[in-house]
């Protein structure tokens, strides 16, 4: 197992997963929980005594992949901020607007 996940080339690798994932469309928000899962597999193997993190560019693999999960749900919140709302949905205030509204009825 160390040889992929200790291999100086796993950030890059992880990258290359991200851009396949974007290339079909896979959502920020799903490619950050990818990339978690990825981490703790990178926690299990560093547990290992025998395991070496090596570095790149002077950040070690977990590093780099944990760069690149903040990366990943920084676009999943922009995202969030940008997707369209259920056509039913309403805002607090006007939710708040109607209960009145209905409550003045009601008297």
């Amino acid at each position: 197992i160390s040889g992929v996940w200790g291999s100086e080339h796993m950030g890059a690798w992880t990258q290359d997963f991200m851009r396949f994932l974007s290339e079909r469309d896979v959502k920020w928000s799903s490619q950050s929980n990818y990339i978690a899962g990825l981490i703790n597999i990178m926690y299990w193997a560093e547990a290992d005594p025998e395991f070496e993190l090596s570095e790149q560019h002077g950040f070690s693999q977990l590093q780099q992949m944990i760069n690149l999960r903040r990366q990943a749900e920084s676009h999943a919140q922009q995202d969030n901020l940008y997707k369209r709302r259920d056509k039913n949905w309403i805002s607090w205030k006007d939710a708040n607007l109607t209960r009145l509204e209905a409550i003045r009825v009601y008297k």
